[in-house]
């Protein structure tokens, strides 16, 4: 069984490599998404829908969609509400994010994914049951 890896680095792009079922791996594919894309997280439903952070100090997610061969494509991207969004969480609705840039900068937003197909009406028909909602999480004290 074959199967696809998806690799962000520091750099500017992330490369989809093509493990073989004979142990062969190779790159098929790398998308140019920006500065710093460093963590990636694939909707549960959707497992074809992407997102990554990139972290720099006006933080974008930025929305992705492979198909079966691997190949992708940028749909979409949307502030992450802050500095260095360095770990994200897709769930049923949003997206969760860590913006860490520096501790007294840190903060947790979440993004409706009605912000991110904002400039792609097309991926309604996977999320039909989107609402709007992009806020900042309320501040917890660390215990």
């Amino acid at each position: 069984m074959a199967h696809h890896i998806l690799v962000a680095s520091e750099a500017s792009s992330i490369t989809t490599l093509y493990f073989s079922a004979k142990g062969s791996l190779e790159i098929s594919s790398d998308i140019i998404v920006g500065p710093r894309p460093t963590w990636l997280t694939s909707h549960k439903s959707h497992p074809g829908m992407v997102f990554t952070g990139l972290e720099e100090s006006d933080g974008k997610v930025v929305a992705l969609r492979y198909d079966e061969q691997g190949e992708g494509e940028v749909i979409s991207e949307a502030s992450s509400g802050g500095q260095g969004p360095c770990s994200l969480l897709a769930t049923r609705d949003e997206i969760l994010i860590a913006n860490v840039r520096e501790i007294s900068a840190s903060s947790l937003m979440r993004l409706s994914y009605a912000c991110v197909i904002s400039t792609n009406p097309g991926l309604s028909e996977f999320f039909p049951y989107l609402r709007l909602l992009s806020s900042p999480l309320p501040p917890r004290p660390f215990s």
